[in-house]
C-alpha cells in the first residue's frame, strides 16, 4: 500500500505529497525502496535510529521529537500514529483480515491460514512473530493494495 502524507495530529490522510511511501518499518535495517521509519519509545528510544534508517534509504519517518533530516512527520506519540496508519490502511483494504490469538502457535497457525488462503486470494501476513501491539497496525500498513486477505497474530 503507498501512503503519501501523515499528518501531524496522529491520523493518516492520503493526500498528495512527496515523497510516496511504499513500506513501514520499525527497524531501520528491513526497509526495502520508498519505506518510512517508526521510531518506537521502548526500553531504547527508536528516535537514536533515525540518523540510521535515513542513511538506509528511508524516504520519510515519523517523530515524537526533533526533526532530524529528510521527510518528518511530527506526531505526539509514534506508537499512536502507526495505530492510526494501520486503521487507515484497513480502512482502504477490501477483505478479510484474521487475527490470531493465544499462547502457543499462533505463527505457525498464521503461517498455515496465509498459505491456504492465497490459495484463492491475494494474501498478506506479518512478517515473523509481532506479538505485540504495533503488529497488527505494521502488519495492515505494509498489504498492498489488491490484498483480499491479511493475517496477522495478535495479543490475546
Amino acid at each position: 500500500m503507498e501512503y503519501t502524507a501523515i499528518d501531524a495530529r496522529d491520523e493518516v490522510t492520503l493526500a498528495p505529497a512527496q515523497p510516496p511511501v511504499a513500506s513501514v518499518v520499525l527497524l531501520h535495517g528491513l526497509g526495502a525502496d520508498g519505506w518510512d521509519f517508526v521510531p518506537i519509545v521502548a526500553e531504547r528510544d527508536g528516535h537514536d535510529f533515525i540518523s540510521a534508517a535515513i542513511t538506509n534509504g528511508a524516504v520519510a519517518y515519523l517523530t515524537a521529537g526533533p526533526i532530524e533530516a529528510a521527510t518528518a512527520v511530527r506526531v505526539a506519540d509514534t506508537s499512536v500514529a502507526l495505530s492510526a496508519l494501520g486503521s487507515a490502511a484497513r480502512d482502504r483494504l477490501d477483505g478479510h483480515v484474521v487475527g490470531i490469538t493465544g499462547s502457543v502457535g499462533k505463527t505457525s497457525l498464521k503461517d498455515l491460514l496465509a498459505s491456504v488462503a492465497s490459495t484463492t486470494f491475494p494474501t498478506s501476513a506479518s512478517v515473523g512473530s509481532f506479538n505485540n501491539e504495533l503488529g497488527v497496525p505494521l502488519t495492515l500498513a505494509n498489504a498492498p493494495d489488491d490484498t483480499r486477505c491479511t493475517v496477522s497474530t495478535a495479543l490475546p
